[in-house]
């Protein structure tokens, strides 16, 4: 079992991969087969609500960007920080996995996402090494999770069919391809997608972009899934769709504004945004829809910031990886957590803050509220712990 919180409402695990056939818009439970159902667990009320007594229903995820395991916990670091904290270690691909444990002990989310480049292996014999170091974490914890990919994850022969194969047959694995289901009444979407790696230069000879971008057929495709979800949740077409997330992994061209907008940042920048040259229509979507509050991306490993766009937080995870992956002197490896919280009054938060390799502890660094819903007078029925 890899879940046992439960709750009367459900989290819809919608998967949008592009490439590898994978079949969106899943229910947890419904339609995943044997994978457990995603629930919302009973949680501590904020101290700093009004009403502290308050039951809250909460749901965790915790995004790891860029790990870039090659399989070799020897590999020396690309650009080692100056920094590793309390961790007299060398700085080698095994502080990856080191920093990853320590973070599911620390946060214990009810999901984990892996937003891409997950692995990079130069060496056949080490593509199962590779996606076992990946996945031991969450396994050993029974922790549900999902995966996306990146620029770098098929590079030298790992085929990103060979990797979703792998990935599926892991224990509490949300990579599935399954039948289309919407059913029942969801309280938060999450969306993955796939952005690609590098264009197929016979597909589209004519496109100079070093990065791939989000195809059309993508953004039709989430179109007519959002406004299927929408439809099942509930009849009255005018109520504002339940807030929903997106995860993939290189971003979207409109994080490049962020660079003139400081006022809408909050976060670092040590980076410029390295997103495809062709448009895509998916930021455009996403603000029609009003349903997509935060996306969450990778790929620009000393960038970490989520910066508001027209109602939506374009948000990094931040480089998580040593080893293989390259970093910044003066820039500790770190990683984001995401809160979805729901009261009584069916008011609807959702937060995020970041946690730094060997920074203390009880520090949630940088914590953010970065949606804030207060829907119709007709509340949840919570049942305290």
């Amino acid at each position: 079992m890899c879940s046992s919180i439960s709750h009367t409402v459900d989290i819809l695990v919608t998967l949008l991969m592009a490439g590898v056939a994978l079949l969106p818009s899943v229910r947890s439970g419904a339609a995943l087969g044997n994978k457990p159902q995603l629930t919302a667990r009973v949680a501590q009320p904020d101290s700093s609500s009004s009403q502290t007594n308050e039951p809250v229903l909460s749901f965790k995820i915790l995004q790891l960007a860029d790990l870039h395991l090659s399989g070799d916990p020897k590999f020396p670091c690309n650009d080692p920080p100056n920094d590793l904290g309390e961790e007299d270690l060398p700085c080698t691909e095994k502080l990856t996995t080191t920093f990853v444990n320590a973070l599911l002990d620390l946060e214990k989310p009810d999901f984990v996402v892996f937003t891409g480049d997950n692995v990079q292996t130069f060496a056949a014999e080490r593509q199962q090494d590779a996606i076992d170091a990946m996945a031991q974490g969450v396994q050993d914890r029974k922790i549900p999770f999902a995966v996306v990919f990146g620029n770098h994850d098929d590079e030298n022969g790992f085929r990103r069919e060979k990797i979703l194969e792998m990935v599926m047959e892991k224990n509490c694995s949300y990579a599935q391809r399954g039948p289309t289901s919407v059913d029942g009444t969801p309280v938060l979407q999450m969306y993955f997608l796939d952005s690609g790696g590098y264009p197929d230069k016979k597909k589209y000879p004519d496109v100079h972009s070093t990065y791939d971008w989000i195809k059309p057929s993508q953004v039709a495709y989430y179109r007519e899934l959002s406004l299927a979800a929408h439809n099942a949740s509930f009849k009255n077409e005018n109520r504002a769709p339940d807030p929903a997330l997106m995860f993939f992994h290189i971003p979207l061209r409109e994080y490049k504004y962020s660079a003139l907008d400081w006022y809408a940042k909050r976060g670092e920048m040590h980076e410029p945004v390295q997103a495809s040259s062709v448009p895509s229509e998916l930021f455009a979507a996403l603000v029609d829809r009003n349903e997509v509050k935060a996306v969450f991306v990778g790929h620009d490993h000393v960038n970490e910031y989520c910066y508001l766009r027209d109602g939506i937080q374009l948000c990094y995870g931040g480089g998580a990886g040593f080893g293989v992956a390259y970093g910044k002197a003066d820039f500790r490896r770190r990683a984001r957590v995401i809160e979805w919280s729901v009261n009584a009054r069916n008011e609807r938060t959702i937060k995020s803050w970041k946690r730094l390799f060997g920074a203390n502890p009880d520090q949630k660094y940088e914590q953010q509220t970065l949606f804030t819903q207060v829907s119709e007078p007709a509340g949840l029925t919570i049942a305290k712990a």
